[in-house]
């Protein structure tokens, strides 16, 4: 049998992708767990949360979800089948539409910079200076200090 890449109890980072109403799509990100996932098509998750409420969402609806594992970060497109109240917690049936795949979140942005280098003893308590390891101090002239 293989291995889930995704297990129940996992946190989840909702978005929405599509309304089934035509209505407008929230920019908000929401919160849920996984409750029970059938390593194929349907999963149950918790209804989603902000800001300390349930937020209601639409049958139909789709999601963008982000599911936080103990082996990485998956993301996976779902469409909401059915909501429901299971005693005092609301429940979300989803499909998924798409498997989960690896998922890497990198919001670096790119820009050119040249240091020049240069080597010798440096005093260790100079004011714009940054210790990066005990033989390398990399010194900040001061016009950079405001930044």
């Amino acid at each position: 049998m293989q291995k889930l890449a995704i297990n129940i109890g996992d946190k989840i980072e909702m978005t929405h992708a599509r309304s089934s109403v035509r209505g407008k799509l929230s920019e908000n990100t929401y919160v849920s767990n996984l409750l029970d996932y059938d390593g194929w098509r349907t999963a149950k998750i918790s209804a989603p949360i902000f800001e300390g409420k349930v937020i209601p969402v639409q049958v139909g609806d789709e999601y963008d979800l982000c599911f936080f594992s103990t082996s990485g970060l998956y993301q996976s497109r779902v469409k909401i089948q059915e909501r429901y109240r299971d005693k005092k917690m609301f429940v979300l049936g989803v499909e998924m539409l798409t498997r989960p795949t690896k998922y890497q979140r990198r919001q670096f942005s790119g820009s050119t910079v040249c240091l020049k280098c240069a080597t010798g003893s440096y005093p260790r308590k100079k004011k714009h200076s940054v210790i990066l390891s005990r033989r390398v101090i990399l010194m900040i002239p001061s016009f950079w200090s405001g930044i």
